[in-house]
């Protein structure tokens, strides 16, 4: 699992109408400016978390919407703003879905793709879209690996997991 900087975090702040005065706000304890108003008791700050049926709605949504599986030979690091596999190698293959538990109940997305290469083929990505073809295309996730040989007639399965955690 690479650590992609994707990160959830909920904000609440409640603002009195007239006024404009922020009444409450969520308090984040990274941030040394809450910890310094809330050491010296400046501000109403709210206690707050995303809940476990959040975190599984979340991955139910993800899981829902996506639905392709690709894989590629381009070795190209992964970036934020990829669209598309560098080179993609085999046709998308509809994935099959589901919910599973990692953390907390159905907090996961998973992805499962079967591939059998009329070729031999090396295999370095691999991605998860919205769309059959990359024409107007929703990428969601793509990794890139260690180099491995497919041999033409032999079937492989791909297994993504989309694990929202806190």
């Amino acid at each position: 699992m690479s650590n992609d900087g994707f990160k959830m975090k909920e904000v609440l702040k409640i603002y009195e109408k007239d006024t404009g005065k922020l009444l409450v706000e969520t308090y984040n304890p990274d941030s040394i400016i809450h910890r310094i108003k809330k050491f010296f008791g400046i501000g109403n700050f709210a206690e707050d978390l995303i809940t476990d049926e959040g975190l599984a709605d979340v991955a139910r949504m993800i899981v829902e919407r996506y639905v392709y599986v690709s894989v590629g030979t381009g070795d190209t690091a992964p970036e934020h703003d990829d669209t598309e596999l560098e080179t993609e190698a085999l046709d998308r293959v509809v994935a099959a879905t589901a919910l599973v538990t990692t953390f907390y109940t159905e907090d996961t997305a998973q992805f499962s793709g079967e591939f059998t290469p009329l070729s031999n083929y090396t295999i370095t990505e691999s991605g998860i879209h919205l769309e059959e073809t990359s024409t107007d295309d929703i990428m969601f996730a793509r990794e890139t690996f260690t180099p491995m040989s497919w041999v033409a007639g032999t079937t492989y399965t791909v297994v993504w997991q989309i694990i929202i955690m806190r």
